[in-house]
């Protein structure tokens, strides 16, 4: 009777560890190094962990479980501006998958409370980014403004908002950092 080796889901190979990512502003590659894993989302040393368990059941539920997922911390940009309410997303070259890039000058404290005339709920910046960032991956096509949308109807009524009409008056403050 031979004994299988058994390999935690969160193990990563050496030569995992490293995956080059493109650099937008100067058009050239960057290294960047790969410190966990949760099955295909690998994550960057500057990610919180609660971000990557939030980030791993999000693909889990959005059924991107066959694509390879980087997420790191970096500078975001849109329109020639550093911008930090969202997320930036490029497929890599050579198969290795998407990025998707945290603003860095988001702080992992900064919460949000998400109001509609049924409920209201709380949630960090961070996650409501990352989970828009994860619809933008799994349903491509949507007008830009669905994602944000859709994404604080999933953090106020749950996932069984995913496939419903998205509520008129969903509004938006912010809290305090703790």
């Amino acid at each position: 009777m031979s004994l299988k080796k058994i390999i935690p889901m969160d193990k990563t190979d050496p030569s995992d560890r490293w995956v080059p990512i493109p650099n937008r502003c100067a058009g050239s590659l960057r290294l960047k190094g790969l410190f966990r894993r949760r099955g295909n989302c690998y994550f960057a040393s500057g990610v919180p962990k609660d971000i990557t368990t939030f980030s791993y059941r999000v693909a889990l539920k959005l059924g991107l479980t066959k694509r390879t997922i980087i997420i790191s911390r970096g500078l975001v940009r849109s329109g020639g501006l550093s911008r930090k309410d969202l997320v930036s997303l490029q497929e890599l070259d050579w198969d290795v998958g998407m990025s998707m890039i945290i603003p860095r000058s988001l702080s992992r404290r900064e919460r949000l409370e998400i109001r509609s005339n049924e409920a209201t709920a709380g949630a960090t910046t961070m996650e409501l980014i990352v989970l828009a960032g994860f619809l933008r991956i799994a349903q491509p096509g949507r007008l830009p403004g669905w994602y944000n949308k859709m994404a604080m109807s999933i953090m106020l009524n749950g996932w069984k908002s995913l496939n419903s009409p998205i509520p008129k008056n969903i509004s938006i403050q912010r809290i305090n950092k703790e």
